[in-house]
């Protein structure tokens, strides 16, 4: 079985609101649903390293101190792949 590794960052603002993406219809992975920035970890990339990536080239905000909060290991939906996630989070600042 694959493993692949990935990694998801949640902003969120003062009021406790989540800045959150809807997939589109045509999405690879989850289809019209909502969802947390983020993506796959690229050769010789720590989680860190891949989550101010992701965000900077899905949002163009830089991330200042991302605190990872959890690492989940599942299966996805295809049966041939096993996923390792690591979960961020920082408060979003709109105004950087």
């Amino acid at each position: 079985m694959e493993t692949k590794k990935a990694v998801a960052i949640i902003l969120s603002n003062s009021k406790q609101e989540i800045l959150l993406q809807q997939r589109t219809s045509d999405a690879l992975r989850a289809p019209n649903k909502w969802g947390c920035f983020g993506g796959g970890l690229e050769e010789g990339e720590t989680p860190l390293e891949a989550v101010k990536r992701e965000c900077f080239e899905e949002l163009e905000y830089k991330l200042i101190r991302p605190r990872q909060f959890l690492y989940k290991e599942f299966p996805s939906s295809s049966s041939e792949v096993f996923m390792n996630i690591y979960y961020f989070t920082e408060p979003y600042d709109p105004t950087r």
